[in-house]
This record gives C-alpha cells, sequence and structure tokens, in this order.
C-alpha cells in the first residue's frame, strides 16, 4: 500500500486524537516548549503509512513492536532499543511492521530549544544528520516517566513536565561525530547487514539464536559481525536481545499484564527468575514494582545519574556525558 496524502497528525490539542493514514495519535501535552503525545500503528504488517511532516523537530520512541521508517532518502528498522529521529519539514513514512502492531510516543521540541540543548550535537543547523539515535537505558525510563506524570494529573505542572523534558533532551541527544568520509561511506555499507541482522532478531525475539546461524543468514562471517555491530550499533547482539526484551517487558507490564512469568516466557527468558534480575539489573526495581507502582515514584532517580551512564559520568567527573557507550 502506498502513502496516499500527507498528514501533520501531531499538532493536535492536548487531550485530542488524529489519525493520519496508518497512524493514530493521541495528544496528551502542549506548551510553549513541547507537544508530547502517544501513537500507534493502524496498518497490516505489509502496509506503509501515509507520507507524514512535522513542523518541529521530533523524538519518538518505540514502546512495542518494531518497523522500518523511510526518511531522507534512507531506510531503518526502529524498534524499542533506539529512537527515531525526524526533521522539521522532511517527509518520512512507515512500512514493513514487524512483530506486534508498533505503539509508542512522541516528543516535538521547538526548534530554537533544540538547538540550544543539543548544541554541537545531532541536530546541526541542518538539522538531524541520521534517522535512528541511541536509546540509554536513562532516556527510555524517562521518557516512560515523562507519560506517566503527564496522565497521571488532570492538570499537570507545566513547569515541572518542561523540566523533565529537558533532562529528557539532555539524555537522549548525542554528540555528532567528526565528518570523515571514509568512515561514513565504509559505515553506510554496513547499514544494510546491520538491517538485515536487526530485523532477524525482531523475528525470532523469543528464540534461541546461534551466533554461526545469524552470521550464515547475513552472509558474514561471525567474528566480523560481532565486531561491526557493535561498532554500528554500540551494543553486542546479545545486549541488543536483551534490551528489546525487557523494553517490550516493560511495555506489557505498563498496559496491565499481571502474569509475570508468562511475560518472562512469552519474551524468550529462561525462567522467572532469571527475567527478574535482568529486569532489576538494567531498571533497577523489579518486574511487579513496575507493574503495581507508578514510574512518577521512581522517575527521580533517573533525571540524575544512574544505569548504564554512571560509568560514563564517572570518567567525566561526574557530569553525565551526552551520547552512547558500547553497553555490556
Amino acid at each position: 500500500m502506498e502513502p496516499v496524502s500527507t498528514r501533520e497528525p501531531l499538532s493536535v490539542p492536548p487531550g485530542g486524537s488524529s489519525y493520519a493514514v496508518g497512524v493514530a495519535i493521541d495528544a496528551l501535552y502542549a506548551s510553549d516548549i513541547f507537544r508530547i503525545g502517544r501513537w500507534r500503528c493502524v496498518v497490516g504488517a505489509e502496509e506503509s503509512t501515509a507520507v507524514q511532516t512535522q513542523r518541529w523537530p521530533m523524538m519518538s520512541f518505540t514502546h512495542s513492536g518494531a518497523f522500518v521508517v523511510h526518511a531522507a532518502g534512507r531506510s531503518s528498522i526502529i524498534d524499542p532499543s533506539c529512537t527515531l529521529l525526524i526533521n522539521p519539514g522532511a517527509p518520512y513514512r512507515m512500512s514493513r511492521h514487524i512483530g506486534e502492531r508498533s505503539r509508542g510516543a512522541y516528543v516535538l521540541v521547538r526548534p530554537d530549544v533544540f538547538r540550544d540543548v543539543s548544541g554541537s550535537g545531532t541536530f546541526a543547523p541542518r538539522g538531524f544528520s541520521e534517522i535512528e539515535g541511541p536509546s540509554s537505558t536513562r532516556s527510555y525510563l524517562l521518557q516512560r516517566a515523562l507519560l506517566d506524570r503527564i496522565e497521571g494529573e488532570a492538570v499537570p505542572d507545566a513547569l515541572e513536565i518542561d523540566e523533565m523534558g529537558m533532562a529528557l533532551l539532555d539524555a537522549a541527544l548525542s554528540p555528532a561525530a567528526p565528518d570523515d568520509d571514509e568512515i561514513t561511506v565504509r559505515r553506510r555499507r554496513q547499514h544494510a547487514t546491520i538491517q538485515r541482522v536487526r530485523a532477524l532478531i525482531l523475528e525470532h525475539l523469543a528464540e534461541p539464536m546461534k551466533l554461526d546461524v545469524i552470521a550464515r543468514a547475513a552472509d558474514v562471517s561471525p567474528f566480523h559481525l560481532c565486531r561491526v555491530f557493535r561498532r554500528i550499533t554500540g551494543r553486542t547482539l546479545h545486549r541488543y536481545r536483551t534490551i528489546l526484551r525487557l523494553r517490550m517487558a516493560v511495555d506489557r507490564l505498563r498496559e496491565g499484564s499481571t502474569d509475570i512469568a508468562q511475560i518472562s516466557l512469552d519474551l524468550g527468558f529462561s525462567s522467572h527468575s532469571h527475567f527478574t534480575a535482568a529486569f532489576r539489573k538494567e531498571f533497577g526495581v523489579s518486574p511487579s514494582k513496575m507493574r503495581k507502582g507508578k514510574l512518577r515514584e521512581i522517575d527521580r532517580s533517573w533525571v540524575t545519574e544512574s544505569g548504564d551512564d554512571l560509568e560514563a559520568a564517572s570518567r567525566a567527573g561526574g557530569r553525565l556525558r551526552r551520547g552512547f557507550l558500547p553497553e555490556r
């Protein structure tokens, strides 16, 4: 299904909903600085959404499912392990929906504020240089906490929400890599291989996988696959799969799933105890607390240093570095 129209679905007022072809939008919050809400895909697995544009720079966080985004002449898989980055006025569309029907959250930021926050980072005067950015544990939980705070109050405190939004921007935006034509060309050549590998892992997320099988499917050696995957994504294959499983578990818990043992089995963990240990290590809380409690009760710890940013902070003299390090 080819896109049939161009829409700007994220400009509706808070509390309102709108539909572009293939995407449903629930606008939750608007201030002079931010527009924040939820989105969900409503097209079939092999269908494409309409072409869309936004007036402000947009970061989109996927909570469940995965898809391919087409923008700026490039295509990339977007899943819960990364952030979708869209420049103002840049047409984009979504296709090839993988696994569960995709849903997530968006954050639009006034352009001058975005430039000030990112400095010389990912958002240069010409806009984002990539359509896919990293998503640390800290930035992922911050955006979940931000939604929880907005939806938990009849009238959210604008100062608090905007301040949390600034913390999210600081955590999510990474410094731009130095321009190097040779590196850029080489990475673009490797991009297609990594996309095939990510799609394979997503399609078999709950199943055991062997390195040799993945490498053969990607038509590369196991050594080359491990080296290139970590170089491009900042993560090992095992870490990437674990992050996907755990973030999809968060979405199920926040959506009301009560059987933690079943969630662990559905997502490929060997046991309830294995899942609980991995979850606590990643997010600092147990699955039951994430399910029963409100993120507002734990989000303060994520506005400061925590999780996979602690090592970077200690090396930077205690100040959080905007960017991402290879994760364990």
